[in-house]
């Protein structure tokens, strides 16, 4: 099925519930978007970030087992040290080679109108601001 046919069978519940319906529905592991494992995104946790509004968020999907477990953009924090669930094979090789993430980033949301498209930003921080932390660095992409 298409990217499009996807999102509109998993149309409702919270952007959450949505994402993660719809990466499990592709065999993508870890279902959860507060939750990613190998310092790799997640497809669940790069569908959140596309919906939160970060146009370029494959750019964000090209991470590695050396990348860092956190990175926070919009002021949300994305794990990618947690345990991996929903473990296949065709799974970990999709996550591996970020294919996962990337197809998390074409997945359209269809947004309640209470949702929250950023997290914890306050008046100082920038909205278009990326860091990724690691154990000994913090680096801003320009």
């Amino acid at each position: 099925a298409d990217v499009t046919a996807v999102s509109g069978l998993f149309a409702s519940g919270s952007p959450e519930d949505q994402c993660s319906k719809m990466c499990s529905a592709k065999g993508h592991m870890n279902p959860d978007p507060t939750s990613g494992s190998d310092q790799i995104l997640s497809c669940s946790q790069a569908c959140m970030i596309h919906f939160r509004g970060w146009a370029d968020c494959i750019s964000f999907c090209h991470r590695h087992g050396g990348s860092g477990c956190e990175l926070s953009i919009h002021g949300c924090d994305y794990d990618m040290c947690g345990v991996r669930t929903g473990v296949t094979e065709e799974g970990k090789k999709m996550m591996f080679n970020n294919d996962a993430c990337k197809y998390g980033c074409t997945l359209e949301v269809k947004s309640p109108a209470t949702a929250a498209t950023t997290c914890k930003l306050d008046s100082t921080e920038s909205t278009t601001a990326a860091t990724t932390t690691t154990a000994a660095t913090t680096t801003t992409p320009g």
